[in-house]
């Protein structure tokens, strides 16, 4: 039972890993150099906030399937942690 926990867990974590993609930052590294530039705001709270709003629409573009896939990685995390 075991192995095939530890056999799903890879297949899990390897679909998972195919599928994220990763955050463009070079926009918002240019929206917070020039805020601070110009003195609106940090660079770097405002260089946070990009990330965030970047981070929220990639997630909201996950399906059923793979936040599916995603909660089950966790969970055979912690089954096979405790």
């Amino acid at each position: 039972m075991k192995n095939l926990l530890l056999v799903l867990l890879a297949l899990i974590t390897l679909s998972g890993c195919a599928s994220s993609k990763s955050i463009d930052t070079s926009r918002c590294i240019e929206i917070a150099n020039t805020a601070e530039k110009n003195g609106i705001k940090s660079g770097d709270d405002l260089y946070k906030e990009c990330l965030d709003k970047q981070y929220q629409k990639e997630e909201s573009k996950k399906g059923f399937w793979e936040k599916s896939a995603e909660n089950l990685f966790l969970l055979a995390v912690e089954i096979i942690s405790s």
